[in-house]
């Protein structure tokens, strides 16, 4: 493994205003791009080349995620469970946030076996974008809302709504819109037999973001926090009151609005339009991080950030020297001195490099040191082998796994109670040191014995290590060398 360092700017260069940025307007596949609102003639390069590649950023991951199920629940296809002629009683035990199987809310025969073959999909189609990008929450929506949507829209903020495939807000023609509103976390648990599915609703309650801007676009704001927070209640999820709010204020703004009272369940959020989500939260101070400058070709930027590495240690270091946590190597110890360093890095690990353990060495220290970290897979596969690695090393507590069950929360919750009332783990200094002394000490004998091996000997100015390559050289040949010579015992 090969770290080098990551350029970026220590921000003496100076910051252009916000308003000399660019802002979205709406581009293909449902979501905004960027377009400049407001241009001034002496624009930083530094800001010049973070719209750039905030631009090309955002496209590459718009292209990612695709059409979206948030304006159409009918792009799911098949993957979706319709609940929304379930059982009362089934319906309202899961709102009461109890454990609730499938065949408790779908109890006729025919429909039961269509929900099963429904919920399978799902949990397919989950679990491949889960492997693909991490991460992939599947979720419970309540009401589908549907109205006409008017191309160019923008809301207070310079935010387009959906555009056509040409990324022109203004050629593309109108179209319906058919948006779940209530989103709730959701997980799936199919039994191996798959006679029956268990489904659990997880606290946190969303409101469709794609329903948020239509309603900005026309000047109307909603108290977000408010209306969420109404639909949990002591007896449990109370939807009503949130979808009644929401109804009102959609009718009064938008075009030909109407809100079914639907459930269902399925993947509405790919992977990709979350990042995107981040990328238009965070975009008015791209600029202002260093690393991001950096990122985005900053000349200045890469400059400053190009800070000379620590050298690197090419032999075993004594224990009490090590950093992180696992076996590594000199190559892996030497990744975590650059991060300790405090040097921003890219790490170029080769095929069959353990990735893995670097990156839990690398999380590990940063515990031990009181900072903060935050472990990004690329994979799921790869996040797996992480938590492996964190359980055969004991290390557990320290990992909390945020990427695959939306069950995480309250995880959270209940690791942090045990962690205020916990018992501090015993100092286990003595035993320490004394496995430290035994690595010393089966160290320096293999040491020495690699020394012996190569250690030259007369009268033949040859090393035990030479006379072994010979003799595997001769027993490899074809055919192999014979004589008749034999020594003694006491000739030897």
């Amino acid at each position: 493994m090969t770290p080098s360092a990551l350029p970026a700017t220590n921000g003496a260069e100076t910051r252009q205003s916000r308003d000399v940025r660019k802002r979205p307007h709406a581009v293909a596949g449902g979501e905004p791009a960027l377009a400049p609102v407001h241009r001034t003639t002496m624009r930083s390069a530094r800001v010049r080349a973070v719209e750039a590649a905030a631009e090309a950023w955002r496209n590459e991951l718009v292209a990612l995620g695709g059409q979206s199920p948030l304006s159409d629940v009918g792009l799911l296809g098949e993957a979706v469970i319709d609940l929304t002629a379930a059982h009362p009683s089934g319906i309202a035990q899961l709102y009461a946030g109890r454990t609730t199987r499938l065949s408790n809310l779908v109890r006729e025969g025919q429909s039961l076996a269509a929900a099963r073959r429904a919920a399978r999909t799902v949990v397919a189609r989950t679990e491949d974008l889960s492997q693909r990008y991490g991460m992939a929450p599947t979720y419970l929506a309540v009401g589908v809302a549907s109205w006409t949507h008017h191309p160019g829209e923008q809301d207070s903020a310079g935010r387009g709504e959906p555009a056509g495939a040409n990324g022109a807000a203004g050629q593309e023609a109108l179209r319906t819109v058919r948006a779940p509103v209530l989103l709730r976390p959701v997980s799936l648990h199919v039994y191996e037999s798959g006679s029956d599915v268990d489904v659990d609703l997880e606290p946190a309650v969303e409101i469709n973001s794609v329903l948020l801007r239509a309603l900005r676009a026309h000047g109307t704001t909603l108290d977000v926090a408010a209306i969420t927070a109404g639909a949990i209640t002591a007896e449990g999820f109370a939807p009503r009151a949130a979808l009644d709010r929401l109804a009102l204020a959609g009718s009064d703004v938008l075009p030909d609005f109407q809100l079914t009272e639907r459930i269902l369940i399925g993947p509405f959020v790919h992977p990709g339009q979350v990042l995107v989500d981040d990328l238009d939260a965070m975009y008015e101070d791209f600029a202002t991080h260093d690393i991001v400058a950096a990122l985005a070709g900053d000349d200045g930027a890469r400059e400053s950030l190009a800070v000379p590495l620590p050298d690197k240690i090419a032999e075993d270091r004594a224990p009490q020297s090590e950093r992180g946590v696992g076996d590594l190597d000199v190559d892996q110890q030497h990744v975590v001195d650059a991060v300790v360093a405090g040097a921003n890095v890219f790490v170029d690990a080769a095929p069959g490099a353990d990735a893995p353990g670097t990156a839990l060495a690398l999380m590990a220290d940063a515990a031990a040191t009181g900072r903060r970290v935050l472990y990004v897979p690329g994979t799921r596969r790869t996040a797996e082998e992480v938590l492996r690695r964190a359980h055969d090393l004991e290390l557990d507590d320290l990992v909390l796994d945020a990427s695959r069950e939306t069950s995480w929360r309250a995880e959270a919750t209940e690791r942090l109670r045990s962690a205020l009332d916990g018992v501090p783990a015993p100092q286990l200094r003595d035993d320490v040191r004394a496995v430290r002394a035994e690595l010393l000490a089966v160290r320096e004998e293999l040491a020495s014995y690699v020394a012996a091996l190569h250690e030259l000997r007369e009268p033949w100015n040859s090393s035990v290590h030479t006379a072994l390559q010979e003799l595997a050289e001769l027993t490899a040949r074809r055919p192999a060398p014979r004589t008749t010579v034999r020594l003694s015992g006491e000739t030897i």
